[in-house]
């Protein structure tokens, strides 16, 4: 299980970010009052670009679609995160670490869905990874990564042991060089089993493309990146070279990872 030395949970129903940080610049403050010159590892989960969004009127996007409510909670979330990495810069100084991220994104009707993320698509999957270490000049990795390479590259750059077995990659090579050759596919898994009727993904994402297989129903989607970034032409079964190897990649990732369902032993 989860420990942390202080868990703050917010109970606000609709806007949640200025409550949280508020409690996450006390925290900063407290932490610097309390415990001088030791470290401090804070975690702030913005909750309010989630559906149902909320139209905020001081938003720079004065429409009031879905899209323009989404990116209004984007920038209103992105304004308070502000705040908070503005105290923590302020208060830490120069051993200021900063990663931010996001668990997942939302479907805006791109492939025909709002607000459930229930599929692989890019939609879903293509989030921000910012990641700041004092000393290191800006970099764009290229390459897809994924975000179980966040807690390997953070124990990476404050020099602690990567345990064996864990999955993820340090990037703080890519983060030194620009590049991370060796960092392979990457894949990704969502199940709802609850859902009717019920849905397990499974995807693989290479730079230039992408397999997504539906295990329960056998839907496969194949996407060259390149030329269909928004992933509206689905070349499964048109004997692409990439499909083969994507699948390979896909089966050998579900003969060495317990998957979320016991359905669909292999790959149908």
């Amino acid at each position: 299980p989860d420990s942390w030395d202080l868990a703050v949970e917010s109970k606000a129903a609709t806007v949640s970010s200025p409550l949280l940080a508020e409690r996450a610049i006390s925290v900063i403050r407290d932490h610097e009052k309390r415990y001088p010159g030791f470290p401090l590892f804070l975690w702030v989960h913005f909750y309010d670009p989630h559906s149902t969004y909320v139209k905020h009127a001081e938003a720079p996007f004065p429409g009031g679609s879905r899209a323009q409510r989404y990116d209004g909670e984007l920038w209103f979330t992105d304004r308070h995160a502000g705040q908070v990495l503005g105290e923590a810069r302020r208060k830490l100084g120069r051993n200021l670490v900063v990663v931010l991220s996001a668990d997942h994104g939302d479907e805006l009707g791109e492939h025909g869905r709002f607000g459930q993320h229930r599929t692989l698509h890019r939609e879903n999957l293509w989030v921000p990874l910012i990641i700041q270490v004092p000393g290191l000049r800006p970099e764009r990795i290229p390459e897809p990564v994924s975000l179980i390479d966040i807690y390997p590259t953070l124990a990476d750059i404050v020099g602690a042991e990567i345990p064996d077995g864990v999955r993820g990659t340090s990037l703080l090579p890519g983060l030194i060089e620009g590049s991370m050759a060796e960092r392979g596919p990457v894949f990704s898994e969502v199940s709802w089993r609850f859902a009717n009727p019920p849905e397990h993904w499974l995807a693989v994402s290479t730079e230039s493309a992408r397999m997504l297989l539906e295990v329960n129903s056998s839907t496969r989607e194949v996407y060259l990146v390149d030329e269909d970034p928004n992933e509206q032409e689905n070349l499964a079964g048109a004997d692409l070279p990439e499909e083969v190897e994507l699948e390979r990649e896909l089966r050998r990732f579900q003969e060495t990872t317990t998957v979320l369902t016991s359905k669909t032993e292999s790959i149908p």
